[in-house]
C-alpha cells in the first residue's frame, strides 16, 4: 500500500528531506503521491528548491503547539476531504 499524502521535513536525522523529495518525484510510480514540505526551514531558497523538485506544498511548521494543532486540522480537512489526488 502507498500513502495518500507525505508530510516531509527538510531536517531529517539521516538524510536531507530535499533528497527524499527528489528521489520520490523521480520515480514514475511514486510521483503522483502529494508531498507537503512541513518544516521550520524558512529560507526562500528552500521553498523555491522544494517546488522546483516537485513538492505540492510548502508549509512552515509552527513552533507553538496550539498553532501546530490548527495547521494539522486544516491539512486533514483539505487533504483528507476536499483535495482529489490520483490513485
Amino acid at each position: 500500500p502507498r500513502p495518500g499524502l507525505v508530510l516531509l521535513d527538510i531536517s531529517l536525522p539521516k538524510v536531507n528531506g530535499m533528497d527524499v523529495l527528489r528521489t520520490v518525484k523521480a520515480d514514475p510510480e511514486l510521483r503522483p503521491i502529494p508531498i507537503l514540505m512541513l518544516t521550520t526551514a524558512a529560507h526562500m531558497s528552500d521553498v523555491a528548491t522544494a517546488y522546483a523538485h516537485g513538492a505540492n506544498s510548502y508549509l512552515f511548521k509552527p513552533i507553538q503547539y496550539a498553532r501546530f494543532v490548527e495547521v494539522m486540522a486544516t491539512l486533514a480537512q483539505y487533504w483528507g476531504g476536499l483535495a482529489r489526488v490520483p490513485r
